[in-house]
């Protein structure tokens, strides 16, 4: 029987990229403060998604820390708003509980208008930290991929 439009299939993964996922996975599960365990409960088990919802922050939001620095510093609290909002919910979805409750605690702050640069500063500092850890990851999983396809032991 032909098939029908709500029984479409997944795209299927070759076994080179199930175990880079695996591998990508391993190391995020690794990173302080990440329950990717937790995440990927709620991406219902979906490792493809969660790892390509990682690397998309660590290529996408890489000025994200800056964004917020000169935001502070012109004293423009939406814009701080708005990214601190933004990176709450990305945070959220990758597992990074407590930097994402920084996030909703200072998103309170400022709306009650309590200016918390510091805050918004070590904020911006931690997020930072955790996109290099990111980009640190994919790096290396790649330069072991290319290592391995390249024969090497």
């Amino acid at each position: 029987p032909p098939e029908r439009p709500a029984e479409r299939q997944l795209p299927q993964h070759d076994e080179s990229q199930q175990e880079e996922e695996a591998l990508v996975f391993a190391a995020l599960s690794a990173l302080p403060g990440v329950d990717a365990a937790n995440a990927l409960g709620r991406m219902m088990g979906r490792r493809d998604l969660y790892v390509r919802l990682a690397r998309r922050m660590a290529e996408e939001r890489a000025d994200t820390a800056l964004q917020l620095h000169d935001a502070l510093h012109l004293g423009d609290f939406d814009a701080v708003m708005e990214i601190i909002h933004g990176a709450k919910s990305l945070l959220g979805a990758l597992g990074a509980v407590s930097l994402q409750q920084r996030c909703i605690e200072l998103q309170q702050a400022l709306r009650a208008g309590r200016a918390v640069p510091a805050e918004v500063s070590s904020l911006g500092t931690a997020y930072a930290e955790l996109l290099g850890s990111l980009r640190r990851i994919f790096m290396d999983t790649n330069e072991a991929k290319n290592t391995s396809r390249a024969g090497v032991p």
